[in-house]
């Protein structure tokens, strides 16, 4: 007797968050929190990397920003414990990575992702104490890497710091997917001298005559 065999279907794997679970949790690791700003179930970022690698590669320009900032602007979760060392893996909180988020423009349309955070009027860190608050359409990768540098190597509104400009570069062409590059980009060193304060500037120019 023949019999017709029917090939059981995968459980297709849902493309959107389940907010209802991630609002009960409160905390979720760097990667997975990055994906709910961008509306994109966690479990979906493989399919993700295949289906649409312009929608991926602004997941892995906004993890890298995450995890530049981590410790700095947003912080981890203490003595909470990991399957790794990777800074992606470590847990933070969803209400301060909501407000982490919101400020770089990430997750405004989406209602549910805001909702996360519940957010309310809180007093200014002291160490970002005198910040300016910038509102704009939309920012650009470029834009968003220049600023995430600044944020890392001048965290204060009276930079005193004087990094080298090699090393902001180098900062921006990781934050821009160029880790792999021999030589600095250009597009990094337009950045770089673009956000240096104008005070170093002046101490540079001040040295430059002391040279000569």
């Amino acid at each position: 007797m023949a019999m017709d065999v029917v090939a059981a279907k995968k459980p297709s794997i849902r493309k959107t968050p389940c907010w209802a679970v991630w609002k009960k949790r409160g905390k979720a690791s760097i990667a997975d929190a990055v994906a709910l700003s961008m509306n994109i179930h966690p479990a979906y970022l493989k399919t993700l990397r295949k289906r649409n690698l312009r929608k991926y590669a602004t997941y892995s320009s906004r993890l890298k920003s995450a995890c530049l900032a981590l410790d700095d602007t947003l912080h981890r979760i203490p003595d909470h414990k990991v399957s790794g060392d990777e800074p992606k893996l470590f847990i933070v909180d969803l209400k301060a990575f909501v407000s982490f988020a919101l400020v770089r423009g990430w997750g405004e349309k989406y209602e549910e992702f805001k909702d996360l955070g519940n957010l309310e009027q809180r007093a200014e860190p002291e160490n970002h104490a005198g910040w300016v608050t910038v509102r704009l359409p939309y920012v650009t990768q470029r834009m968003q890497a220049a600023f995430d540098a600044m944020k890392k190597h001048w965290p204060t509104s009276n930079p005193t710091s004087n990094p080298p400009q090699k090393i902001i570069i180098r900062t921006i062409d990781e934050l821009l997917g160029n880790d792999n590059r021999k030589t600095d980009s250009r597009t990094a060193q337009e950045l770089a001298a673009m956000i240096r304060p104008d005070k170093n500037r002046e101490k540079d120019k001040r040295a430059t005559k002391r040279r000569s």
